[in-house]
């Protein structure tokens, strides 16, 4: 689930600019990602389940990312939160970087002028990828980038699909099947 990114935005200088700040939130969400499959994989939903799952949600950090962690341990979360920054971190990534990332994304802005802006924006999204594995190291002794049977998931059979109602996140939308959305298309550049 994007460890390369993340990886990437997590062990080298960052860089300043619109297109690097963009990556460093994409971080930020593919490590939600992964700490849902990792959260869904220690609560035993097989590993292609979990996939699916964790791909058919809508996931927030700001929102998601308390309850995955506390799903996976709610002391070494409550640690995590507490020590490290995290609900600062969390409140500035929400109310300040996603703004922007928002803004970038939904054309108001092609991209962030003032580069003390872009600066704090990227700080902010970098600061608290750095954290959220120190978090993981020092309290739950683990890495986000470690696989989900090193956290201690164990091989398991498929089960049930209403197992999966409480999965973090929103039930995201799917598109209209390809066939449909090509019909629509068709039926609009005949009337051109």
């Amino acid at each position: 689930m994007h460890l390369a990114e993340i990886k990437e935005v997590h062990d080298n200088e960052p860089k300043i600019n619109t297109d690097y700040f963009l990556k460093t939130h994409l971080a930020i969400e593919a490590a939600t990602l992964r700490l849902g499959l990792i959260a869904l994989r220690l609560k035993k939903l097989p590993y292609e389940q979990a996939r699916k799952a964790i791909r058919s949600r809508w996931i927030r950090p700001a929102s998601d990312l308390r309850e995955i962690l506390d799903s996976i341990d709610e002391e070494s979360a409550r640690r995590a939160w507490s020590d490290y920054g995290l609900e600062r971190l969390i409140e500035a990534f929400k109310d300040y970087s996603s703004k922007f990332r928002n803004k970038i994304l939904h054309a108001a802005i092609p991209e962030i002028y003032n580069e003390d802006e872009l600066t704090l924006c990227i700080e902010i999204n970098v600061e608290l990828l750095h954290q959220l594995e120190k978090s993981l190291r020092q309290c739950f002794d683990h890495s986000l980038f470690e696989s989900p049977s090193k956290w201690g998931a164990k091989i398991c059979k498929s089960m049930p699909e209403d197992t999966m109602a409480n999965v973090f996140g929103r039930k995201a939308n799917e598109p209209i099947a390809y066939e449909a959305a090509r019909s629509l298309l068709s039926e609009a550049l005949k009337r051109n």
